[in-house]
């Protein structure tokens, strides 16, 4: 939010003859750049979207970033997904996730025991 140092006034007038409200202001607001609540952009995918990327491309075999958005805009189409990532956010994603898993394709039980030791041991290291 504003900081100490704000410096914005408003003065509003209301009209009741003519139902009118009229809003002026002096001054921009001085924002704490300290503050994390306000304005922060973030980048990347957020970790709804990375278990639904992860889902699809384990129970559907899906490794390419066209069939992966085109199933995603089928799901945003029916209700259940309501922002798709952009093209280039989704290729970061999965040439990331390639250089830590590599390009597995789960028509082997190996490659599946792989993943979820992956997963298992990545969430585990969090809590």
């Amino acid at each position: 939010m504003c900081g100490s140092k704000c410096e914005a006034k408003y003065k509003i007038e209301n009209c009741l003859k003519k139902s009118t409200i009229k809003v002026f202001s002096l001054n921009d607001h001085i924002f704490d750049h300290n503050a994390a609540e306000v304005g922060e952009k973030k980048y990347g995918l957020s970790k709804s979207m990375k278990k639904l990327v992860e889902s699809l491309i384990v129970e559907h075999d899906i490794q390419t970033t066209k069939h992966i958005l085109i199933k995603l805009t089928r799901m945003k189409r029916k209700g259940k997904v309501e922002i798709i990532p952009s093209k280039s956010q989704l290729s970061n994603y999965l040439s990331y996730r390639r250089k830590k898993l590599g390009k597995i394709h789960f028509n082997s039980c190996y490659y599946k025991f792989l993943y979820f030791h992956w997963v298992i041991k990545k969430e585990t290291k969090t809590i």
